[in-house]
């Protein structure tokens, strides 16, 4: 059985997109080791839970909803003075929600090199967490850095063959 990079292409486009957002760094398809303080603030594109539904019974395909999460790390939250990190991150909440409201088929990738993927056929932004501090790495230990951060849900639904195994 081979591995197939099955999330990589659209995590590619939409950390690719990403990156265009105003402020916005960096922006990471895969979980960093680490992040420098000079690639911040900084997107990490993570794909979660998907649902699936078949198009046509006769044909192998199936449309999959997918709910990616953008995690944005804005300051390390050890920096800054009290209220500082809170309106660095102010912004960040109406511009990422008008940039992917504009590009509901996650059109408009201006980055040279990221494969295109026709069979995007829908992407909505479903809302965000809100503020958070939270540790990273997400799994770190009593030393692990503190990030001010934010977590959107991208909606994403593409058309997508199924390969029956025998």
């Amino acid at each position: 059985m081979t591995n197939v990079i099955y999330t990589t292409p659209t995590r590619i486009i939409i950390a690719g997109l990403c990156s265009q957002i105003p402020g916005v760094r960096t922006s990471f398809t895969q979980i960093p080791r680490m992040v420098q303080d000079a690639q911040l603030p900084a997107m990490i594109v993570l794909p979660g839970p998907a649902s699936f539904d078949n198009v046509i019974e006769s044909v192998q395909m199936v449309l999959e909803t997918r709910i990616y999460q953008l995690v944005l790390l804005v300051q390390n939250a050890a920096f800054g003075t009290s209220g500082d990190l809170e309106l660095q991150c102010d912004p960040f909440f109406k511009s990422v929600r008008d940039f992917f409201f504009a590009r509901p088929g996650l059109e408009e990738l201006d980055t040279q090199g990221v494969p295109k993927i026709p069979s995007v056929f829908n992407a909505k932004l479903l809302g965000d967490n809100g503020l958070n501090i939270g540790a990273f790495p997400f799994q770190g230990g009593s030393d692990t850095p503190e990030y001010v951060q934010i977590i959107w849900r991208l909606q994403v639904q593409e058309i997508v063959p199924v390969n029956f195994a025998d």
